[in-house]
């Protein structure tokens, strides 16, 4: 199973506070069933340039390597294999930057995107386009479901048919005001994959198995594994 969107690297961002914290994810997300994980910090294309979050993410990727070194022999190995990547914040002159390949998820074309929290227009269409034909990059859009109330039919229809990935956080399986719509945006295939989008251990913890216990309860092997199998490639493409 594999994890493609999590906050664990240490003091990175809003996500794990330290390095305990970030082993205790990890272990989390072992016991949970994950093998792999993606680490995708957010970036924030406004609050620093990319050298500055590369240099960031590289120390503290150093700083949680080094505590999984140091851990006795036989608990690194109940740990998942780790993926760099990042949650791009989506902005105006995205599809510009010339450094977007440096943020996709490990050795893939696959760029894990956060859209506007707010109405989105043609303007952002355009630039999702202009970032899969400019640099061949495949946009995989985060957590659909927080966005969904906020859009236009119209702009929805859009953004699905644009053939590109979706992300479904395990959350909203999880809770039960939200588990109706996001059952539904699994069967109308709106959403291809899901992840946990962890921060923390307390209430944003790790929870890829629960959530799919849902998915599997309510549509059984094939939509699970199809959704399992999409997280998985993305993470090795």
């Amino acid at each position: 199973m594999t994890d493609l969107h999590t906050h664990i690297l240490p003091a990175m961002d809003d996500g794990a506070e330290d390095v305990k914290t970030s082993i205790d994810m990890l272990r989390a997300e072992f016991c949970d069933g994950v093998d792999v994980v993606a680490l995708t910090p957010h970036f924030y294309r406004h609050r620093e340039d990319p050298e500055k979050f590369f240099r960031r993410r590289e120390k503290s990727y150093a700083m949680l390597k080094a505590a999984i070194n140091a851990l006795k022999q036989g608990e690194k190995e109940k740990l998942p294999e780790l993926v760099l990547g990042a949650e791009v914040a989506w902005w105006p002159g995205i599809a510009d930057m010339d450094e977007l390949e440096l943020l996709c998820i490990g050795d893939t074309q696959n760029l894990l995107l956060e859209l506007p929290f707010a109405p989105w227009d043609a303007g952002i269409i355009n630039n999702i386009y202009n970032i899969m034909g400019k640099f061949g990059i495949t946009p995989v859009i985060a957590h659909i479901e927080r966005y969904l109330h906020m859009q236009s039919k119209s702009v929805l229809r859009d953004i699905f048919s644009l053939d590109v990935p979706i992300q479904l956080g395990c959350e909203s399986l999880l809770h039960p005001a939200l588990r109706g719509t996001a059952l539904k945006l699994i069967k109308r295939d709106n959403a291809h994959f899901v992840a946990s989008d962890c921060h923390n251990m307390s209430d944003r913890r790790p929870n890829m198995k629960p959530a799919l216990d849902v998915v599997y309860k309510k549509f059984g092997d094939d939509i699970t594994d199809s959704l399992l199998y999409c997280a998985e490639s993305l993470a090795k493409e």
